[in-house]
C-alpha cells in the first residue's frame, strides 16, 4: 500500500496533551497512539469509531493551516477530503 500520513512533530507539556485530548475527543472519537524516535517517543491520535462521522466545522481547515505553516505538500490532504466526498458523499 502506498498511504502515507503527513506529519509535524511539536514539543508539548502535560497540560497541551489534555487539552488534545479534549481537542481530538479522546477517547471516544480517538485513540492515542505511541512510538519512537530518535528524540524518545511521539504521541498520534488515531481514529477509533468505524462508522463515518462528518468533521465539526473548522476541522479540515486547522489541518490545512498545519500544512501551510509546516510547508506540506498540501496534495495529501486534498486527496483525502475528494476521498472524502466519493466515500461518503460529503464534503469536509
Amino acid at each position: 500500500d502506498d498511504e502515507y500520513t503527513d506529519g509535524a512533530l511539536y514539543e508539548i507539556s502535560e497540560d497541551h496533551e489534555r487539552a488534545l485530548d479534549g481537542f481530538e475527543h479522546f477517547p471516544h472519537l480517538y485513540d492515542k497512539v505511541f512510538f519512537p524516535i530518535d528524540e524518545g517517543e511521539a504521541l498520534m491520535y488515531q481514529m477509533v469509531v468505524t462508522d463515518y462521522r462528518e468533521p465539526r466545522a473548522g476541522y479540515v481547515d486547522t489541518i490545512r493551516q498545519g500544512f501551510f505553516d509546516w510547508g506540506l505538500d498540501e496534495s495529501t490532504l486534498e486527496r483525502a477530503v475528494a476521498r472524502q466526498k466519493i466515500e461518503y458523499g460529503k464534503d469536509a
